[in-house]
This record gives C-alpha cells, structure tokens and sequence, in this order.
C-alpha cells in the first residue's frame, strides 16, 4: 500500500538526545502512579489540521465533559481505566509496554507488546516498535491487528486554555500505523496464535503491505515540567480501505495544571520541580533577596513560615506576615513587620507556576503594608509569597 512506503523509511529508528541537563520524561516524575485519577476536560474543538503543530489554545473552550483516568498497579503491571476503556500496561525497565486492551466488546491481547514510552525522553529523541495483538469483537469475531508504533519528542512552549504559557514543554507524538483483519470462522482464526513467526518484523511488514484495511492513530501528549500527566492530549484515528480514508475521528483533553498540583495525590519530586522554577523566576528579577529555605509545599492545605531552630534563633529583630485575601474588595492584603531598612519582595504565581504579578519595598519603618487587586485575575488557585530579611511566608488562594 502507499502508506506503507513513508513508514518503512522512516522506520530506520534511532535515538538522538539532546543536552542530558535538559527536562525530559522520566520513570520517576511522569510514569502513573497507583490511586491517581488525575481529571480529563474535552477541548470543544474536533477538527485537526495537523495537531503537531499546535501550540497555542488560548482561543480554545473546555467544555463541562470531565473524564477521569483510574489508575492501579499490580506489581509490574498497571491498569488505565479511561473513557469505557480499560488498557493493561507492562513496566519492563525503563519501558513502559502495552499488553492488553478491553472497550466496549473488544478485547485485544498483545502477543508481541508495543512500546507506550521509553524512559527517559528528551527532546528530539525517536524510538520505535512492531506489535502484533489478537482478540475478539462481541465474542463472535476474531481481531488481529499488527503495525508499527513510533514516537518522537520535541520540546517548545505552551499556551493553555486560560492563556498562561508553560516553558520547557516536550511534545512526545506517537504514530500508531497497523493493518486490521477481522474473521468469523472461529476454526480458521488467528486468535491467540502461538505460531511465533506470525509475530516476527517480516510478517508484520507483510500484513502491512497486503491487508485491505488499514488504520492510522496519531496521539499527541504535552508534558509540561512539574507535572506528572500530560496538560494537552489530542487523538486522531483514520481508517483506510483500499488506500481510501473511510473512517476520521478526532478528540482533545485538557488536563489543567491547578487539577494536577492540587487534586491529585502528594506529589513531591514535581511539587519541589514548580517551586523551583517560581523561585528562579523571582530570583531572576530580585536577585537573592531572601536565600532562605522555604519548608512550604504548593499543595499543602496552609503554609507556614519558616521554624528551622537554629535559623530562627538567629533573627534580630521579629519579623511576622499576615497574607489575607478581601473578597468585598477584591484584594491581597499584605502586613508585615521587620527590621528596618530591609527589602520586601512579594511575588504571585498562578497553579501552572508563571508569574503573574511582582513588586519589592525598602521597609521604612519596622512595619508596613502592601495590596494587591485580584479583580482582573481569571479564576483558579494562586500564591502569594512575601521575602523578608531572614524569613519567607505563602499563601494560596482560590479566585472565583
């Protein structure tokens, strides 16, 4: 078939890494964990001119459609309920395979595995596999598919539904192309052949090459850094027939960054990864005002200032905050005390960690005030982080 001859060239894989200091997909920050059910906006849009190309949905609509992904380990192996689908994962190492499938009266065993995610992924990276699976359709069919899946990473930046830019972010695109046979007869099936040389490159090459049906499944996923699950995820799956495109579906979620840090269960490495980068924003335009150690947790229900013993007893003068939101007015009001003539730096990032507003003061006096209106601000999560001399004090809020 036509489609074939782009894949065979392409399929010459290798891996091409970039800067091994550069963020990239790893086993310990973005492979899912047992419990979490992290949530699944539907972007109100269908159509794609080329999905790998779009970065920018700020002119996007989420609509009132939420999905969530359930998942559960079981030793090496994970399981992905998701939209009437459930999907059986396999963590062999560093990879991440498939190895079974189950919706909607389909079920598909893998009995060559395909490959979901190499770890670690960095951008401009490539890597690829054949698979070959069977199983039944309204247990009276018999389904074999075999193809080739491929992957590859680039890195750019951002710009989410409520218009906030995410830097950093890798694109890893996968292409599933694959031929698909169904038979009736259950005695001259396929099903669950163990005959190892139906599975082997050549004869997935062949059923490629020669089977009428074909099906072409593109799914791009952005990973922002910081986060555990991908921010975008759109799916586009084509059918052909004789070369013919017969069948075209196209869907996107939206799995916002204030769902991830806040509804999903603890998640220190990224958690420590965003305060990390609101702290080298600060610091880029403050410079080191405050070289403290914060012991706050973006997704702690309060924040505390901080106790080190040893650190504190060594302040000269008292210093204290007190962060309110006035919801009559429409403002953060901000009362501190501290030695004077020192700098007060205040900060305020959204739940994607970009920051939205900055400002420092010479404390003239031993106390002071400082406001701030949130009444421009779209809704979500904020925090707000006031540097003294010696300490360092947060406070989220949730704008309605």
């Amino acid at each position: 078939m036509k489609q074939i001859s782009f894949i065979i060239t392409f399929f010459a894989l290798s891996i091409v890494s970039s800067n091994a200091n550069e963020y990239s997909l790893t086993k310990e920050l973005n492979m899912p964990r047992n419990g979490d059910k992290p949530t699944y906006h539907v972007i109100d849009f269908i159509s794609f001119n080329d999905t790998s190309n779009v970065w920018d949905y700020s002119a996007t609509q989420i609509s009132d459609v939420a999905i969530v992904n359930k998942y559960s380990f079981y030793g090496d192996t994970l399981l992905s309920r998701f939209n009437g689908e459930n999907t059986t994962y396999r963590i062999i190492e560093d990879s991440l395979l498939c190895a079974n499938v189950a919706s909607q009266g389909k079920l598909l065993n893998f009995n060559r595995a395909e490959l979901i995610k190499k770890f670690p992924m960095v951008a401009n990276s490539t890597y690829g596999e054949h698979f070959y699976s069977e199983g039944t359709i309204d247990h009276n069919r018999y389904l074999r598919q075999s193809g080739i899946s491929t992957t590859h990473v680039k890195k750019g930046k951002l710009i989410i539904p409520d218009g906030d830019s995410l830097q950093n972010v890798l694109l890893v695109k996968n292409i599933r192309y694959g031929s698909t046979i169904i038979n009736r007869d259950y005695s001259n099936s396929f099903c669950l052949s163990n005959d190892s040389s139906i599975i082997s490159t050549d004869s997935i090459m062949w059923h490629l090459a020669n089977d009428s049906i074909t099906f072409c499944q593109e799914i791009n996923q952005w990973y922002a850094r910081g986060y555990r699950y991908p921010i975008i995820e759109t799916r586009k799956v084509k059918s052909f027939y004789y070369n013919n495109p017969i069948d075209s579906i196209s869907i996107a979620y939206y799995c916002s960054p204030y769902s991830q840090a806040h509804d999903l269960a603890s998640d220190p490495l990224n958690e420590e990864l965003r305060l990390d980068d609101a702290t080298n924003v600060f610091q880029s335009n403050f410079g080191d005002i405050a070289n403290t150690k914060s012991l706050n947790s973006f997704s702690n229900n309060s924040f505390s200032p901080n106790n080190d013993e040893n650190f504190a007893s060594s302040l000269a003068y008292d210093e204290n905050c007190n962060i309110k939101l006035n919801e009559t007015s429409n403002n953060i009001n901000i009362n501190y005390s501290s030695q004077p003539d020192c700098i007060v730096a205040v900060t305020l990032h959204n739940s994607a960690g970009a920051l939205m507003w900055q400002t420092s003061e010479v404390a003239r006096d031993s106390q002071g005030d400082i406001s701030y209106p949130t009444h421009d601000l779209v809704a979500g999560e904020y925090l707000v982080t006031v540097f003294l001399k010696n300490s360092q004090y947060s406070f989220k809020f949730i704008k309605k």
